[in-house]
């Protein structure tokens, strides 16, 4: 059986991505196992720090108490790149990786995201400033999915994993519905994104897919070159959507990834 280590984007629990989870299982042939800490940055024995060094070390240590195996480890966003982190610094974890859509600030524009994490400027070019503003309580009658339906950043989002989010991610507290991923943990990690990936090239010797969104704002082509040049082992494709393409078509990431797995026997 092959175990697939997944690690979700910032503020998305992993339970989020159920719908994905449940192509993933359809497409790939050999029986699967997937493992999914719920939700990174939240245990105070892994606090955040820059480079988000500790949320390494966190997946790191869910694979060695839950895995029995060579995973592959999946991630997203910034699920994607505390995977990679992890895969360098503990290769013999891996079996493989696939990287969908993670902010990759290399060459020139990490040196400039550099700049601004020193200067404190990293809500001006980060969804930092928005999360601290989101709505995070909802009274009991109210339609949370219907909320956020209408919400930007879920308008392209496949239906059911709009659902997925809302059942993770949300607690009813006395009488209101609230929002469980902490608001200043995200933030925290939007705003700690690491700008040493240069330092890691060359030690992430599985084989790695680096998928990216047709219509991504975050993995851009300047970014996406120096990274791919740096790690050999590491294909790139594409997936229709924008930055959150694993929730806007779960179904065509499904289907892209199984064929890398698969071809990995």
């Amino acid at each position: 059986m092959t175990t697939i280590n997944f690690a979700h984007a910032n503020g998305f629990p992993a339970p989020s991505y159920q719908t994905f989870f449940s192509a993933l299982n359809e497409h790939i042939t050999s029986p699967i196992n997937i493992i999914a800490k719920h939700q990174y940055a939240h245990d105070p024995q892994y606090p955040i720090v820059n480079n988000w060094e500790h949320q390494v070390s966190e997946l790191i240590d869910y694979i060695k108490l839950t895995a029995s195996e060579p995973v592959i480890g999946i991630g997203h966003s910034f699920g994607a790149v505390i995977t990679y982190l992890a895969a360098c610094r503990e290769p013999e974890l891996f079996k493989a990786v696939v990287l969908c859509d993670p902010p990759l600030m290399t060459g020139i524009g990490g040196s400039m995201f550099e700049g601004l994490k020193i200067f404190g400027l990293m809500d001006h070019v980060t969804p930092a400033k928005r999360t601290k503003q989101r709505k995070q309580r909802w009274d009991l009658g109210e339609d949370i999915s219907q909320y956020f339906s209408h919400k930007s950043l879920f308008k392209n989002f496949d239906p059911q994993c709009i659902q997925d989010y809302v059942a993770s991610a949300t607690q009813i507290v006395g009488d209101v519905q609230q929002l469980t991923y902490n608001v200043d943990v995200e933030v925290g990690i939007f705003r700690t994104i690491p700008t040493n990936l240069h330092k890691y090239y060359g030690q992430c010797k599985v084989p790695g897919l680096l998928l990216t969104g047709t219509h991504t704002n975050v993995t851009l082509p300047v970014f996406v070159k120096p990274f791919i040049k740096g790690n050999p082992s590491i294909e790139q494709a594409t997936v229709s959507g924008g930055h959150l393409f694993v929730f806007e078509e779960p179904e065509l990431t499904a289907v892209q990834i199984s064929e890398f797995i698969q071809r990995l026997d």
